[in-house]
C-alpha cells in the first residue's frame, strides 16, 4: 500500500516526499512518524532530533 502525503501543493508517496526539499527528515523517521499517527506534512516538516537523515 503507498501512503500519500500533499506537501507544497503536490501529493507524494512517502518515498517521494522524502526526497522532497521541502522535507528534512529522511525517508525512514518519515515513515515511522506516519506509522506512529503523525500528519504527514508535520512528520516531513518538524526536524529531527539531530542525527543525520537517512533515505
Amino acid at each position: 500500500m503507498y501512503r500519500r502525503g500533499a506537501v507544497s501543493g503536490g501529493s507524494y508517496t512517502l518515498s517521494e516526499l522524502s526526497r522532497h526539499p521541502d522535507c528534512v527528515v529522511g525517508y525512514a523517521t518519515l515513515r515511522k512518524r506516519v506509522d506512529d499517527g503523525w500528519d504527514v506534512t508535520e512528520a516531513a516538516t518538524t526536524p529531527g532530533r539531530g542525527g543525520p537523515a537517512t533515505t
